[in-house]
């Protein structure tokens, strides 16, 4: 006990200096948010400035740049949230409401560690279900950038938490869609586990709240719309499997076809995270197969997207026998964690390139496929290793 005890200590200290370390700028070599963007808190500057525009009787969705804040992207998120967090946070100047936004996404954090205490199935268990929290890279870069995917992966947390143990937290779900709708992606996981009060409840409020706002705001509408559109391109920052696929069907071997070719591939991914859906007894598993379709799909994925896998790895390591979790048959768990957890490789470039930092895209083909592929392998990876758990009954090792 005494051990963990103080590999836990190490491990809260390591976060502290490496949120320190991110705050101030030390690591943006590290990946492309960091270093290629607007700066540090862009993102939260985009819902701050909405919020802004609303006081001023203005559309959220207009591009008001500079007004309010230093820069900011686009807001693109659904007009409650600038009605709500946007307002909110203008009771504050815009720095200082980004560290009380910092200090909200701690203390988030160290609730759900506090959650993941109280249901580990021992201190051993505890001790290794903390690494997902707080040593994941996409998280401080999450924190930089001042995005909300950490919010989103706090509810779909207690989400699967209301499945495990039949809990009305369950209903918290009901905020996920309107925090961002790709969430929406898990709906089939609950579908099999008969939430379908939960399913309506999450559509209506999402369909009232936005088409109140909307009806009367139509010219909007398009501009939260190109949210969808179904785009075609790669970038330094999409780390997503259609940005690989683009590298290398369209832009390396010019396959023919290559729409018809994709949405082949993600139909079968599809049909086979549906069956397993169908198939497997255990909602960590589940839950975990869409949250990988996702990434599948989705069009422009950035690293800090991959948050969403925090309570994922966490609930795995909390629940499952740790002796048989720490064998030769669970590598691919492994390897999946480090790949997504870690860095990207961004940070290559500066052994080989003078003009470092640049857009990885306009770098050797070697590196610009390696870069891209890394992340996108990890949940490759965690998703055979699901369909292995599932299709061999080995899910019982984890009651």
């Amino acid at each position: 006990m005494r051990k963990y005890k103080i590999i836990l200590f190490c491990i809260v200290i390591l976060h502290f200096v490496i949120l320190i370390f991110t705050l101030t700028g030390r690591l943006n070599f590290l990946s492309n948010d960091t270093s290629l963007r607007k700066g540090i808190a862009a993102d939260f500057f985009a819902v701050y400035q909405a919020g802004n525009n609303i006081l001023n009787n203005d559309s959220p969705y207009h591009d008001t740049e500079g007004k309010s804040t230093p820069y900011s992207f686009p807001y693109r998120y659904l007009p409650i949230i600038s009605y709500t967090f946007g307002v909110i946070f203008n009771i504050f100047k815009p720095f200082t409401g980004y560290l009380v936004y910092i200090t909200f996404c701690e203390m988030l954090l160290f609730f759900n560690i506090y959650i993941v205490y109280k249901i580990s199935k021992n201190y051993r268990n505890f001790v290794f279900s903390l690494v997902p929290w707080l040593l994941f890279s996409p998280y401080f870069i999450e924190l930089y950038m001042g995005q909300w995917n950490f919010l989103l992966a706090s509810i779909i947390f207690y989400t699967i938490l209301g499945v495990l143990y039949k809990s009305k937290i369950i209903y918290i779900y009901v905020l996920a869609p309107l925090i961002k709708p790709n969430s929406l992606v898990i709906l089939p996981a609950l579908l099999k586990d008969k939430k379908v009060k939960l399913i309506i409840l999450s559509l209506v409020f999402v369909t009232l709240t936005s088409f109140s706002y909307f009806y009367f705001n139509q010219e909007d509408i398009k501009e939260f719309l190109k949210n969808f559109k179904d785009s075609w391109y790669s970038h330094g920052g999409n780390l997503g499997f259609k940005s690989l696929y683009y590298i290398i069907a369209i832009k390396i071997f010019h396959v023919p076809f290559p729409r018809i070719w994709f949405y082949l591939i993600i139909g079968i991914l599809g049909i086979i995270t549906l069956l397993l859906t169908v198939k497997s007894k255990y909602a960590i598993f589940r839950y975990s197969l869409w949250i990988c379709f996702y990434f599948f799909i989705y069009k422009d994925v950035w690293e800090h997207h991959f948050v969403l896998f925090m309570p994922i790895f966490s609930l795995i390591a909390s629940k499952m026998n740790l002796k048989k979790l720490l064998n030769g048959k669970n590598i691919l768990f492994f390897l999946s964690f480090l790949f997504i957890a870690l860095p990207s490789i961004f940070s290559f470039q500066y052994l080989f390139y003078d003009m470092a930092p640049t857009e990885p895209d306009d770098l050797n083909i070697i590196f610009v496929i390696i870069y891209h592929l890394i992340k996108i392998l990890g949940v490759f990876l965690l998703f055979i290793w699901i369909c292995k758990m599932i299709f061999q009954k080995r899910e019982m090792e984890f009651l």
